[in-house]
């Protein structure tokens, strides 16, 4: 409702409305949005019901970091609305800063069911392929380690607030700073090491997030995959390199053998949190995500650098974007054509 009056982070805002007690769970075992609120120390809910209810009362002074957050956000948001039609940009806004607001619902029920809505909140993999395509930038340009690691991190913390602080993303930038930050140190990057640190940091500042299913499919997801992928590329990786002697072909399968790995075990990993909060189980999420998953290193740096080239080199921006839009389509074949069938996923 906010975005549909033009508000977005950082504007001040005057409220005419009705405090009330926000609704409990109308069935036993349904989702609570009293609890769900409780569990963030909030106890009430002001409902305004009228569009001249809201006082628009102009952005307010934020420090200069909070500043060019806001200022990149609706860059992007105006960039992506202006080299690209509605529903692509719609999709592609989802996945660069988790912005999903004028998704229609038939469409976001068909990310849902298909597994995939995870792509249209920025958390932890989209988090990791930025830091894989930052990382690269900063080897090609031979910055020193150190620096490379503090502009990394920089880089991380604002695309934080550029997505608006969400739970999912802070969670994700906090592990990445730690596993990182250890070069600052002169120590080795530890994965078990940085989920433990990060998720005792996130618990110490709300003890709550425990309970949340954000916080367990995070958690658990990383968990299950730092504990099986090593099983699962030690069972693959000699036999491939065994019977296929050219390195590009061998090199291929192993990545083909490693996404199938990733996504299989990620479902499974996710899957108790995901029946147990959603009542539902995709059964053709383990394929959708093999199929969609790997085009967001390409639609990622493809859509943030054709919203920077947008405003220098506008033609250039324009066919960036319009690749990425390129992209879309074929994401969004994918999502229609599994969700449409009546075996995608199943309620429990």
């Amino acid at each position: 409702a906010a975005h549909g009056l033009g508000l977005d982070y950082g504007d001040r805002v005057r409220l005419e409305g009705v405090l009330a007690t926000p609704q409990a769970a109308t069935n036993p075992g349904a989702f609570s949005w009293r609890d769900y609120l409780a569990r963030r120390a909030v106890y009430c809910e002001l409902r305004v019901k009228r569009p001249g209810a809201v006082e628009d009362l102009g952005p307010t002074r934020l420090n200069p970091f909070l500043h060019l957050a806001v200022v990149v956000r609706r860059r992007v948001l105006t960039a992506l609305h202006d080299g690209l039609p509605p529903t692509e940009a719609a999709v592609l806004s989802g996945i660069l800063i988790g912005h999903r607001t004028e998704l229609s619902p038939d469409l976001l029920a068909d990310f849902v069911h298909t597994g995939t809505v995870h792509i249209l909140a920025s958390a932890g993999l989209h988090v990791g392929i930025l830091a894989f395509w930052l990382e690269r930038l900063g080897r090609k340009l031979t910055l020193p380690r150190k620096l490379q690691v503090l502009l990394l991190i920089g880089c991380l913390v604002l695309y934080a607030l550029v997505c608006g602080g969400r739970p999912a993303v802070v969670r994700a930038v906090i592990m990445a700073c730690l596993y990182f930050g250890a070069v600052l140190f002169e120590r080795e990057p530890d994965g078990p090491t940085t989920v433990a640190a990060a998720s005792l940091l996130i618990l110490l500042l709300q003890p709550t997030a425990l309970l949340e299913p954000g916080f367990q499919l995070s958690f658990l997801t990383i968990l299950t995959l730092s504990l099986t992928m090593p099983v699962w590329d030690g069972f693959w990786r000699p036999r491939v390199t065994a019977r296929i002697s050219r390195p590009l072909a061998a090199k291929a399968v192993l990545w083909a053998v490693e996404g199938i790995g990733l996504s299989c075990l990620a479902q499974l990993g996710s899957l108790p949190v995901v029946a147990a909060a959603y009542d539902q189980v995709s059964l053709s999420g383990w394929l959708a995500n093999l199929l969609v998953v790997p085009a967001l290193f390409v639609l990622i740096p493809l859509g943030f650098v054709g919203v920077l080239l947008l405003g220098v080199w506008h033609t250039a921006g324009l066919w960036l974007l319009a690749g990425a839009g390129w992209g879309i389509g074929r994401v969004l074949a994918v999502v229609h054509g599994f969700g449409a069938s009546s075996w995608s996923f199943r309620a429990v």
